[in-house]
């Protein structure tokens, strides 16, 4: 199909699922489910299982902006969906973090029999690292970090987690570190969001 016939062909679902047509709607999620899901395994780790529910949640959004005619262009339908399905993606892996980053300070909070300043110290510290974290382009570097340095997960569990060759362990981490001292640096002079 060529590209004016795919535009028109875009054009055209985008006007019947505004009127209302529960075909072009199902039409429009057919044509779209498989490699949207396809973007989202790009976008995610290996094997997440939340891939699904990602995508089905975006094009579900997607449906209902067409029905509300507040998608202006539907040429621009495929861009629209990649970048949607990208920031969903990167949305999912903050809630993420940050449900477990609360978690985790929580129980070191409860378990430990530091005085408290020295736990409110250490509560400072791995926020301003999370916050560098979450600064780094590879969300594998992320996660890679997070576990080894911030959760003290050995080298195995990280491995196995992550689907790292146990052989290439020590030259990711290092890239990893390298990209983390790139953000620190680039970073200037800004202040990090610190705690209370």
């Amino acid at each position: 199909m060529e590209t004016t016939d795919l535009a028109t062909d875009l054009a055209a679902i985008a006007e019947r699922i505004g009127k209302g047509d529960r075909d072009a709607e199902a039409a429009l999620f057919e044509r779209y489910y498989r490699a949207a899901c396809a973007v989202a395994r790009r976008h995610c780790r290996p094997n997440e299982p939340q891939v699904e529910d990602i995508v089905q949640n975006v094009l579900m959004d997607l449906l209902q902006r067409l029905r509300d005619r507040r998608i202006d262009d539907p040429r621009a339908l495929p861009h629209y969906l990649q970048l949607s399905i990208r920031n969903a993606c990167t949305s999912w892996y903050r809630t993420q973090s940050r449900w477990q980053s609360s978690a985790e300070i929580d129980t070191e909070t409860l378990a430990s029999e530091d005085p408290p300043d020295e736990v409110q110290a250490r509560r400072i510290r791995n926020a301003c690292v999370r916050e560098l974290l979450a600064e780094l382009p590879v969300a594998r570097d992320r996660e890679l970090l997070r576990r080894f340095y911030l959760l003290e997960e050995t080298r195995e569990e990280v491995c196995l987690t992550l689907e790292i060759e146990e052989s290439n362990f020590r030259k990711i981490v290092n890239r990893a570190r390298m990209r983390l001292r790139e953000v620190i640096k680039n970073r200037g002079p800004r202040e990090l969001q610190i705690p209370s």
